[in-house]
C-alpha cells in the first residue's frame, strides 16, 4: 500500500507520544510561551523529543517541523517531504486534567497532505487517513479514513460524503473555552441549532470526519500548519474540506502560521456555509465599522 510504512511508523510514534502524555499528565510542570503561544509542559517536550527521534530514524531524509522544536521565524520548505507534529495539541486542556488534548503527525509530500494520524490518549482512540488525490503525479490516487477503537482491532471506515444537513438544522462543532464574539455573532447568523464542544483542533475536526457536526469555523489567523496538516487530511479522506474562511485552499509552505481564519465541513455543510457565510461576515464587517464611527 502506498504510504503504508509511513503510517505505520507515526502511528507508532504517536501511540508512544500518548503514553508519555499519560505517564506525565498529573506532573503539574507548566510553563509559559513567549508571544503569548500558550503552556508548554513535561509531557509536550518529552513527546516531542520522542516522535522527532522515532521519524528521523525511519526517514533520515525527510524535513521534520513540531511544535517544540521548530526555530521561531523560519520558513517552512515548499518541496519534499515534510512532517508536521503536534505533540500534545491542547495542552491547557491537557493542563486541567481534562481528556480533550491528543497528539497529532501528518506528512505533506510536495506541498500536499497525504497522511494524517489523530491520537487521543486518554480514550486510546485513533484516527488514520492517506489521502494522496491531490498529490505529485508518482502516488497513485488513493484515499481512506479510519477510526480505530481503544483494544478493538477492527477499524471504522470514516465516510460523510453524502452527509446533508437534518431539518436546516446545522450542528457545529466549538472550542470548550469561551467562543469569540465574532463566532458567536457568525453562530447566530448561520442558524446553528446545536453547538458540539471539543478541545483539541485535531478532535474537533476528527468529529466532523465522524458525522457527529457539520462545521467548524476558527476566528484566529495564528493556527498553525502542525495543528491542521493531520486533521485536514483525516477529513479530507473522510469526504470533507478545511479551508480558508474566504474559500481557498490552505497552504503547506512558507510561513509556519496560515494566516487566515478557517472552516472544517462535511460536504452538506460546507455546501451550508457557502450560500451564507459571505452575507454573515459582511455583516459582521459592517457591525465593526459602524462601532468604530
Amino acid at each position: 500500500m502506498i504510504l503504508e510504512v509511513e503510517m505505520r511508523i507515526a502511528e507508532k510514534a504517536a501511540r508512544i507520544a500518548g503514553q508519555i502524555a499519560l505517564d506525565l499528565i498529573h506532573d503539574g510542570t507548566v510553563n509559559f510561551k513567549d508571544n503569548d503561544e500558550g503552556p508548554v509542559t513535561k509531557a509536550d517536550l518529552a513527546a516531542d523529543v520522542a516522535i522527532r527521534e522515532i521519524l528521523s530514524h525511519a526517514f533520515p531524509n525527510d524535513q521534520i517541523i513540531t511544535e517544540e522544536s521548530f526555530p521561531k521565524g523560519a520558513a517552512v520548505p515548499d518541496h519534499g517531504r515534510v512532517w508536521f507534529v503536534d505533540p500534545v495539541d491542547g495542552t491547557s486542556y491537557f493542563v486541567k486534567g481534562e481528556d480533550d488534548y491528543a497528539v497529532m503527525i501528518g506528512l505533506v509530500v510536495d506541498q500536499e497532505p497525504v497522511l494524517g494520524v489523530v491520537f487521543q490518549p486518554a480514550t486510546g482512540v485513533l484516527w488514520r487517513a492517506i489521502d494522496t488525490r491531490a498529490a505529485s503525479l508518482h502516488f497513485l490516487p488513493m484515499f481512506y479514513c479510519e477510526r480505530l477503537e481503544a483494544n478493538h482491532l477492527k477499524p471504522f471506515r470514516c465516510d460523510v460524503s453524502h452527509q446533508q444537513i437534518i431539518n436546516s438544522e446545522p450542528t457545529a462543532v466549538a472550542s470548550l473555552r469561551n467562543p469569540t464574539e465574532f463566532i458567536e455573532f457568525l453562530t447566530a447568523e448561520l442558524a446553528v441549532a446545536r453547538i458540539v464542544k471539543k478541545g483539541s483542533v485535531g478532535l474537533k475536526l476528527a468529529l466532523i470526519a465522524g458525522g457527529q457536526a457539520d462545521f467548524y469555523l476558527t476566528s484566529t489567523k495564528r493556527m498553525k500548519l502542525w495543528d491542521t496538516c493531520a486533521p485536514s487530511v483525516i477529513l479530507s479522506a473522510a469526504g470533507g474540506v478545511t479551508k480558508s474562511l474566504d474559500g481557498h485552499k490552505l497552504r503547506f509552505f512558507g510561513s509556519i502560521e496560515h494566516g487566515c481564519e478557517i472552516y472544517a465541513a462535511t460536504p452538506g455543510g460546507e455546501q451550508w456555509l457557502k450560500e451564507r457565510l459571505p452575507k454573515a461576515i459582511k455583516k459582521w464587517q459592517h457591525r465593526v465599522t459602524s462601532n468604530k464611527l
